[in-house]
């Protein structure tokens, strides 16, 4: 059996310090719940940007919660705080994950792709040109991108090779529903409710659009060679384009892989199930035998009954072992 080959990059961060801008008026690109970021950051470091952050918190009203934008950078803003900060800040998940998050941003924004900062089920989507479909729209590739902050690791796939975009601008309504646009503010792709700048820009091509242009999707012959040359290709770009001046740099050994020897071998801190009595155990039989089920519903304990299926008699009579 040959060496696996998996959709995944090893990263480090490359420095030793970073600045935090935050935020209660100024949106930047990045927000959390306040109460949830002042808990995780209360410390002496904070204390004092923490007590005006709070004076300026809007009222809120029906259960809605305050937020606070925070970014990674030092450009004068208005009615925002910076603080230089030591790295061990970034082994806080959601600062770390947004902080690779702001740093793919500014690499892959250098070489022209749009960007997609908040898109649905992954962390980051970027769209590549690949040709023009007429002179009023373009084809582009997106690539999907999530990012694993324990783990030192992004994965990189393809979510769409015909993605149209307009090579014009137009007139939009941004009280329409399922419409993405290119903000003519920020630059980044979003839903046109969320558009910042004028209501006039690059815009997605939706169902209703294809179906104006008469475009079917069409199944289409997947062949792994060409994948991984495509997603091979972004990472070129990664490992050219990030160094230790940008804060992040992508390891050259290529992409994640999983030899035949780690077939075998079992994750113990990620595998655990969870028995009756608080037990955690990899193991199903030592785990029924000592913790039994982890919770039987009301009103049929009394009759329940539970068949167990196993490999040999050994390991059926060690489950029932005291």
């Amino acid at each position: 059996m040959s060496s696996l080959i998996i959709n995944r990059l090893k990263y480090k961060i490359s420095i030793e310090q970073f600045i935090l801008a935050l935020s209660v008026k100024q949106p930047l690109l990045f927000s959390k719940n306040a109460d949830f970021l002042f808990s995780k950051i209360a410390n002496n470091d904070f204390e004092n940007i923490i007590f005006h952050l709070k004076q300026q918190l809007p009222e809120v009203h029906d259960n809605a919660k305050s937020k606070v934008y925070f970014d990674f950078n030092n450009s004068h803003t208005p009615d925002t705080y910076f603080k230089k900060l030591d790295i061990k800040y970034l082994e806080l998940p959601f600062l770390r994950r947004a902080y690779i998050k702001k740093k793919l941003i500014e690499i892959f924004s250098l070489k022209n792709f749009l960007i997609e900062p908040f898109p649905t089920g992954v962390d980051l989507a970027i769209f590549q040109k690949t040709n023009n479909y007429n002179s009023e729209w373009a084809i582009y590739t997106r690539f999907d991108v999530v990012i694993f902050p324990y783990e030192n690791e992004i994965s990189l796939s393809i979510g769409s090779t015909d993605t149209l975009i307009s090579n014009i601008k137009h007139d939009f309504n941004s009280e329409v529903d399922h419409l993405k646009i290119v903000d003519s503010e920020d630059g980044f792709i979003k839903r046109a409710k969320f558009n910042i700048g004028n209501q006039n820009g690059l815009i997605i091509a939706n169902a209703d659009k294809r179906k104006q242009l008469n475009i079917r999707n069409k199944p289409q012959k997947y062949f792994y060679q060409n994948h991984f040359k495509t997603i091979n290709d972004i990472y070129s770009i990664l490992l050219n384009e990030s160094d230790n001046e940008n804060g992040l740099r992508f390891e050259s050994g290529g992409f994640k892989t999983v030899h035949p020897a780690d077939v075998d071998q079992v994750d113990f801190d990620k595998n655990q199930i969870l028995f009756g009595k608080g037990l955690t155990d990899v193991n199903a039989a030592s785990g029924m035998r000592d913790g039994g089920p982890y919770e039987v519903p009301n009103g049929i304990a009394d009759n329940l009954k539970i068949l167990f299926i196993y490999q040999n008699r050994e390991q059926a009579n060690n489950l029932f072992h005291i």
